[in-house]
């Protein structure tokens, strides 16, 4: 089985080094049904923690296949709750990497520094311009596992590290910006 390692994007930053992109890590939680043995008891214990009605989630946990998207972009604080819960309520679920971008500066430069779509990829502005720079490589890990999905103690474990994304600077300063699009807006007001 080949595993994909995703490397992390990397940051925007002003000309005196503000941030103003990073992304931190997260995951998408998601089950596998057939292994799922009381879906309402799992669904009781992830409604809070998930922010997902018990209905939506006994619906999702009772469903054919094998694989179902219980929750996006769920923090590690809160995974880390979830693995706490008896081992029988845990049965069935998976943990994705699922970073999520953040913007601390908000909409000052916005238009230049642009945004990334839900696949993490560059749709406007310095994000998609500097996709390649900022991106990263992926990586993967190559395991051997027996029939059930377990790795085989003695089999093929191989790993091709992922290499992260590198710092964007620019020479925009985020101060000078702020006061600047706040200037801007109060013009435009007054008109």
């Amino acid at each position: 089985r080949t595993l994909p390692l995703l490397p992390s994007r990397g940051e925007i930053t002003d000309r005196n080094g503000k941030v103003l992109a990073y992304s931190v890590d997260a995951k998408r939680v998601t089950a596998d049904p057939t292994l799922v043995s009381d879906p309402t008891r799992t669904a009781l214990a992830l409604t809070t923690l998930l922010g997902v009605p018990v209905d939506e989630l006994v619906e999702k946990l009772s469903r054919e296949g094998r694989y179902v998207v219980l929750a996006d972009e769920v923090s590690t604080e809160v995974t880390d709750q979830i693995r706490d819960l008896p081992a029988s309520t845990q049965a069935g679920l998976v943990f994705q990497d699922d970073p999520v971008r953040l913007y601390p500066a908000g909409a000052v430069g916005g238009q230049l520094v642009g945004f990334v779509g839900k696949e993490g990829n560059g749709l406007a502005g310095i994000e998609q311009t500097f996709e390649d720079v900022l991106a990263g490589i992926d990586g993967e890990k190559r395991i051997e596992v027996d029939g059930v999905g377990n790795p085989i103690p003695s089999g093929i474990d191989d790993t091709q590290p992922a290499t992260d994304g590198s710092t964007v600077q620019l020479t925009l300063d985020q101060d000078l910006q702020f006061v600047v699009q706040q200037t801007l807006d109060a013009a435009c007001a007054d008109e």
